[in-house]
């Protein structure tokens, strides 16, 4: 409890300091996505610190914390405030929130869809559970019980679109960070820096990433999700073919590099006409 209401008073110095700086992470300091960051944290503070039984379960009944936390959301209030005055802003926040608010829908069906693929193989299921009946049993029973959430998700034509182009971009993603891993993993300075010189965690890195070459190396060898990724903005100039312990050409450690373009959020939302809107304003 001390850790979440910590986070909690962090988050909304977060969001103040952000006030103080004009919401300073871009060039003139106003963006609209920055902007709607604060919105959502400050709202999130606010519920928080107005709602006694989330405050207490939060702070551990800890009056001190609680107070902090009132605090700091009494002292945010004015920003929400200017912030929900410009409607402009608001309609694209909105926007930008329903986008959020879709992916972790996604995220959620993805997860329903593995635990129901778990309860369908019982050679998983005994793995997963070490054999214990009991442990299976409530894990079927959790399946079963979103059950209906799954269909309805599963059934919503909209949302399983979205979750397609959503699916992905997290494709892309994870192959441009193990095409970044497999950079580092060829270069030997910067994996002592990484690591202070520990051949064990160096091992166990280059292991780790070998074990995973076939697997981005399947994707990569998709020219349809590829040329998805391309259009996302995320880009892998190369393969993943295993690690290697030496620090190799220059060039060679380029070839692995991996380029993210600034636009690619935007790309990911223009995948979605209903966005276009909060693609135009971002």
């Amino acid at each position: 409890m001390k850790f979440l209401s910590t986070l909690v008073v962090a988050m909304a110095s977060v969001a103040i300091a952000q006030d103080n700086n004009n919401g300073n992470d871009t060039a003139d300091g106003t963006s609209t996505k920055s902007q709607c960051k604060q919105v959502s944290k400050i709202t999130k503070l606010m519920d928080i610190a107005g709602n006694s039984t989330k405050l207490e379960k939060i702070t551990g009944g800890n009056a001190t914390r609680a107070a902090d936390i009132q605090a700091k959301a009494s002292q945010a209030s004015a920003k929400l405030t200017e912030l929900q005055s410009n409607t402009t802003l608001m309609a694209a926040c909105d926007q930008i929130f329903a986008v959020e608010d879709t992916e972790d829908a996604c995220e959620k069906m993805q997860g329903l869809e593995k635990l129901n693929a778990l309860i369908a193989n019982q050679t998983a299921l005994d793995e997963k559970t070490n054999g214990n009946t009991t442990k299976a049993e409530l894990i079927k029973a959790k399946a079963q019980e979103k059950a209906a959430d799954l269909t309805a998700m599963q059934s919503n034509a909209t949302l399983t679109s979205f979750c397609a182009g959503f699916n992905d971009k997290q494709s892309c993603k994870a192959m441009a960070k193990l095409a970044k891993q497999q950079e580092l993993a060829a270069n030997t300075t910067a994996l002592n820096e990484k690591f202070n010189g520990d051949a064990d965690k160096i091992s166990k890195f280059q292991a780790k990433l070998t074990s995973k070459a076939e697997k981005v190396n399947a994707l990569m060898s998709n020219s349809t999700l590829m040329d998805t990724c391309n259009s996302l903005g995320i880009t892998t100039a190369s393969t993943t073919t295993g690690a290697s312990t030496s620090s190799g050409s220059t060039n060679d450690e380029k070839s692995a590099a991996v380029s993210v373009n600034a636009l690619g959020a935007g790309h990911v939302l223009a995948l979605v006409s209903v966005f276009a809107y909060a693609v135009a304003m971002l």
